[in-house]
């Protein structure tokens, strides 16, 4: 019985390495969700970028840094999103840095590449074989979880090309819906343009387009300042409508967005 206690007493205190999480940091929040659809139960997933901060600019803390290096994986939307983050410029020659959007070809350097669900499934199967080739004896369970996963984006990507067919054109604070509005066929219309603040002249300029095309959704950021899309919406007798291009519930916000844009 002494034996037997003992065993027991051991099997707490060093559990079976098949029971060990594997541990995953994210720079975003949507790429949390890809994670873990790739990964299961047996994956830990770390958020680096706070809510409501800009991938572009976020500084990471020295802890955010300290948890990246100890990860089992460091996962990145590498599409150039995070270019400007000293942690991504720290990790980019390590063998834990995992490219989640290696294979996507870029339109005009636009990093915004996951706002395509088609793009998305991509990322997943990226990830998906990331996992496989540091855990290869769960290689079964990944790739069955990321055909589960991807099923539901195809799905969503159908029934959005069917319910968006009559959106031609929108308003956006920030142009980070292209892919988006690439595959269902819509125009984007950017206050902002190259990543600077807009001119009085372009406000100008997107009033006169919006009340000539009768846009009354103004379309912004919780990233974003909310005044100049406030501003326009006044001028164009509509209103300002919040999406985020960020949120870690990547289809549900999804589903959240298509249903805004149309109206």
């Amino acid at each position: 019985m002494k034996y037997l206690a003992l065993l027991i007493a051991l099997l707490f205190l060093y559990p079976a390495e098949g029971n060990e999480k594997i541990d995953v940091a994210v720079t975003t929040p949507f790429l949390a969700e890809f994670v873990r659809a790739a990964g299961g139960n047996g994956i830990e997933v770390t958020i680096l970028l706070p809510p409501g901060a800009s991938p572009h600019t976020y500084e990471p803390t020295p802890g955010q840094i300290s948890t990246a290096s100890g990860a089992d994986l460091f996962v990145v939307a590498g599409s150039g999103i995070e270019t400007e983050m000293q942690l991504l410029k720290a990790f980019k020659n390590s063998k834990v840095l995992v490219n989640a959007s290696e294979g996507i070809n870029l339109i005009d350097n636009d990093p915004h590449v996951w706002l395509s669900l088609r793009n998305a499934a991509r990322m997943v199967d990226n990830i998906c074989k990331a996992l496989v080739e540091i855990d290869p004896q769960n290689r079964t369970e990944y790739e069955q979880n990321r055909d589960s996963y991807t099923k539901k984006l195809a799905s969503l990507d159908a029934e959005l090309g069917e319910s968006l067919s009559g959106v031609e054109k929108i308003l956006v604070f920030h142009g980070a819906w292209g892919y988006f509005c690439r595959d269902y066929g819509i125009k984007q219309l950017a206050i902002k343009e190259g990543g600077k603040e807009p001119t009085p002249a372009r406000i100008s300029e997107v009033i006169e387009i919006a009340k000539r095309e009768g846009i009354k959704l103004v379309f912004t950021e919780p990233q974003e300042d909310i005044r100049y899309a406030e501003l326009i919406a006044r001028e164009i007798g509509g209103r300002v409508v919040v999406i985020d291009p960020l949120a870690e519930n990547y289809i549900e916000n999804m589903q959240n967005v298509a249903e805004a844009m149309k109206g």
